[in-house]
């Protein structure tokens, strides 16, 4: 994972240094539109993943990987067709990257068709990693994440090197994603299909798990493609909205500054995919009692490192941004105070997705997600037009906060009654106790202090004081977790001065 974010932070500037502005932000709408084919998988991935954690079977999860496989084999050949037909008779598709030189319009086109082309041959191989996650073998996806990253930062500096074009580095980028795919896909096979194969060879399951009929996979997944379509376009309309009602190569500073975010909020969801395959076996053991008191200690968790992104962006992205990329990725102070606050909010949304996800209870999540995804939609094109790029990050923000930030914990405390109380009042101590007051003094620094050097220990003084208490602040028992769960780790890396330290700390 931390290689993945170091390749992924080293090829922005190499990438902006090659492409320029324009083809820059072409390739980040690009890979936005490459986004939203995920959708054609109708969901069976996200099913798929789900299904195989919660069922204990061995046979029944080959089953539902198996169906999966073959039904998604069906749709695309069906999606490869089109993505021909659409290729070879129309080129009006074009308009959404809104106003692009002429003579890039030809290779935009075939990068873009190359890039879908791809993607949809290796959609089939992608459940190979739902496979991982329903095996709680979630780190050796991360590992093969991380070799196609490694692979992906070579080819762009052979790109550079050979001086091509956006179709050459399209032909490359999705060749090294299936050879990835394919490797993965032999892994699963020989060290996990066939090794639990062999211990279950002489056991017959007689029973029927109507969870690995077909009909059911499919049901579940497009209960999650109105979920993940609605996420995407949450994730992804951004560059797109930018490119049309702004200019295209706005998208440039947007995206890049986004990309800072994201690389933290990556960072942050470590802590919530460690938890997933394993809350996924306690629902199946109905171990309430284990998933109430864990859930609350991570809901304490991710509220707490959400505040330190949010202060820390406001902070210092300014000038981590100047440095890594120079003033042109730089968005401004106001896209940098929306989307901090809407990491902090999506990294306590995303445990509470996890949890509703895990549970199976899909029902009023799509209509909870479309509901922020339109009017994320609406608010960022009406906004832009009084502050610009400022007000595509406020509709972003404001569609989380006036949705998902406050429904899914309603949805939680609903279906979940008398099995998981969700103790939501650390969050809003928490926020109107020392994020607040701390939010507006990062603010007047960022306006009032001109001298780096003391705005960099003005803002150091501010993390060092949210740091003391919030400690403070977070419950007894939440700490003991956490500080018990860090001596764990560092033991098996064997860094045993660090974890007596922790001890101390712990006693």
């Amino acid at each position: 994972m931390f290689i993945s974010m170091a390749v992924g932070f080293l090829s922005a500037p190499i990438s902006l240094n090659y492409w320029k502005e324009e083809k820059f932000a072409i390739l980040s709408i690009i890979i936005s539109l490459i986004t939203y084919l995920s959708v054609s998988s109708l969901g069976l991935n996200s099913a798929a993943a789900t299904l195989i954690a919660k069922n204990k079977d061995f046979e029944d999860k080959i089953k539902i990987l198996k169906k999966s496989f073959h039904f998604l084999i069906i749709l695309v050949i069906l999606f490869i067709i089109t993505l021909f037909f659409i290729q070879k008779n129309t080129s009006n598709w074009i308009f959404i990257f809104g106003k692009i030189s002429p003579d890039l319009v030809g290779e935009v086109s075939y990068a873009t068709f190359l890039m879908a082309f791809f993607f949809f041959i290796n959609l089939p191989f992608s459940l190979i990693s739902s496979a991982l996650f329903g095996f709680q073998k979630v780190y050796i996806d991360k590992a093969f994440n991380t070799f196609s990253a490694i692979l992906n930062f070579i080819i762009l500096l052979l790109i550079v090197y050979l001086k091509e074009s956006l179709i050459f580095f399209s032909l490359l980028s999705g060749l090294s994603n299936l050879l990835i795919s394919m490797i993965r896909s032999f892994y699963f096979y020989f060290f996990i299909y066939k090794k639990e194969s062999n211990f279950i060879h002489n056991k017959i399951n007689y029973s029927k798990n109507p969870e690995t009929s077909l009909s059911y996979i499919v049901k579940t997944g497009l209960k999650m493609f109105s979920i993940n379509l609605a996420a995407m376009v949450i994730w992804n309309t951004d560059n797109i909205v930018i490119a049309h009602f702004i200019d295209i190569k706005k998208v440039t500073p947007y995206s890049l500054t986004y990309k800072f975010y994201n690389l933290i909020f990556t960072l942050l969801i470590i802590i919530n995919t460690a938890i997933n395959p394993i809350i996924g076996k306690e629902i199946a053991n109905k171990n309430w009692e284990w998933l109430d008191k864990v859930f609350n200690h991570f809901l304490v968790i991710v509220a707490f490192f959400g505040g330190l992104t949010w202060l820390g962006g406001i902070l210092f992205a300014k000038d981590f941004i100047y440095l890594w990329i120079g003033n042109q990725g730089y968005a401004g102070l106001m896209v940098c105070f929306f989307l901090g606050g809407y990491s902090y909010l999506m990294i306590v949304i995303n445990l509470n997705s996890m949890l509703l996800t895990s549970m199976n209870y899909l029902n009023n999540i799509p209509i909870i997600s479309w509901a922020e995804s339109l009017l994320n939609i609406g608010l960022s094109i009406f906004l832009l037009r009084f502050f610009h790029l400022g007000g595509v990050a406020m509709g972003t923000f404001l569609g989380s906060l006036l949705t998902t930030a406050w429904l899914f914990p309603l949805l939680i405390q609903k279906k979940m009654k008398n099995k998981i109380n969700c103790n939501f009042s650390f969050i809003f101590k928490h926020f109107l106790i020392l994020i607040l007051p701390l939010l507006f003094l990062s603010l007047w620094i960022q306006l009032s202090v001109n001298f780096l050097y003391l705005r960099i220990v003005f803002g150091a003084i501010i993390i060092l004081i949210y740091l003391i208490f919030s400690y403070k602040i977070i419950p007894k028992e939440t700490k003991y977790f956490l500080i018990e769960n860090i001596i764990l780790i560092l033991n098996k890396l064997n860094l045993k001065k660090i974890s007596i330290f922790f001890e101390k700390i712990k006693k």
